[in-house]
């Protein structure tokens, strides 16, 4: 039902739905793997939320000069079916977005799209979404796996957050508006409170278990990056 409605939107399956069947089968018996599956199933739950009545309509704030690369992230978006138009009318609200321009290692730049969801301050998205207290990685667990002449890797995910689908109820409220088209996303979006914790232990923490059981201690993931320290021989 859940892929039928993701078509229905004129949106594709995540690629996380289309392998519930192999998750099921392999890692049945590692932790939280019914959360896991139940949310590629049906789509991610963010947080504790309630979907806001009404929150209007908030003004972008994306810098002129960077009107074209929000153009060719945007086309990116809807090629790849993960944003969707829909009628004005039938969403609650239309969050505000920005651009955020980071410059990886080897001076590579990317743009990230983001979207807004904690304005207006009373009545917003993140203001009805309440998320559990999650510790995450530190930089001392790291250390105290490290050993002399050891090696280590690190492995950073991209756009980590847009391989995962959410729930039909999301998609009236990750809303947003550019060049007078309004779009639904139907993926987690960089802007809801709740995603990196979601994202932690949908994704990150069910790999770091599944490398475990194949023997691979020394791992940790934060959030989208992972960290192997390999042991010396």
């Amino acid at each position: 039902m859940f892929i039928a409605a993701t078509l229905v939107m004129g949106g594709v399956p995540a690629d996380v739905t289309l392998s519930v069947g192999t998750i099921i089968q392999s890692y049945a018996d590692i932790e939280d793997a019914r959360y896991v599956v139940e949310s590629f199933a049906y789509g991610v739950e963010l947080g504790d939320s309630i979907d806001p009545h009404m929150y209007g309509e908030v003004p972008n704030y994306v810098p002129e000069e960077y009107f074209e690369r929000m153009d060719t992230e945007i086309e990116q978006e809807v090629n790849a079916q993960r944003y969707v138009q829909i009628e004005r009318d039938a969403v609650i609200g239309i969050a505000a977005v920005g651009i955020v321009d980071k410059v990886k290692s080897g001076g590579m730049r990317k743009v990230r799209i983001v979207h807004n969801l904690s304005r207006p301050i009373e009545g917003s998205v993140n203001y009805y979404t309440e998320i559990e207290h999650r510790k995450f990685a530190t930089i001392k667990q790291a250390c105290e796996m490290m050993q002399p002449k050891g090696m280590m890797a690190k492995i950073d995910l991209s756009k980590a957050y847009r391989s995962l689908p959410t729930a039909p109820r999301y998609w009236r409220i990750h809303v947003l508006q550019w060049r007078d088209i309004v779009y639904a996303d139907l993926r987690v979006p960089f802007g809801n409170r709740a995603a990196p914790g979601v994202f932690d232990r949908l994704i990150t923490q069910f790999v770091v278990r599944i490398a475990r059981t194949r023997g691979i201690s020394d791992i940790l993931g934060y959030i989208d990056d992972f960290w192997v320290h390999m042991k010396p021989k």
